[in-house]
């Protein structure tokens, strides 16, 4: 399976992820299970189209279909109202926005999901844990956001 395969363009800035691969995946199961948690979700084209904005380039575009994509700690964001993947060429695929998703009093259970989720679809080596998230989001918090 695929972790970002672009099938077409989406309008004229961003191309729709298909719904194969792993990418989509993710952003589905996690939507569905945070919305489980009883966490607001935010319901609007943006977050239920799984999709990456490309300024319209289709050099973006073939850079992110050929890419060797990694989904490890240095390449998520974990911004208080938002959780990305980034990719080549300094864009991102959002798995889900919403604002105040990671407050403190729900950070700590949205984080156990997201855990969940990444291991469910991504069967990595070393599992993610929700503390090793949650370290992360203190680690880069300070620095990126």
């Amino acid at each position: 399976m695929s972790l970002c395969k672009l099938t077409e363009m989406w309008g004229k800035r961003s191309a729709l992820v298909s719904e194969d691969c792993a990418f989509a995946q993710m952003k589905r199961a996690l939507q569905q299970r945070l919305q489980e948690e009883k966490i607001f979700i935010q319901d609007d084209a943006q977050n239920r189209t799984p999709h990456v904005a490309l300024d319209g380039d289709p050099a973006i575009y073939e850079a992110i279909n050929n890419a060797d994509i990694r989904v490890d700690l240095k390449h998520l964001t974990l911004h208080t109202n938002f959780i990305s993947i980034m990719l080549p060429r300094g864009k991102h695929f959002t798995l889900v926005f919403t604002r105040n998703l990671l407050i403190a009093e729900q950070a700590p259970l949205v984080l156990r999901v997201l855990a969940a989720v990444l291991n469910d679809v991504l069967k990595p080596e070393h599992p993610f844990t929700a503390e090793q998230l949650l370290e992360h989001r203190k680690a880069t918090s300070r620095v990126r956001h």
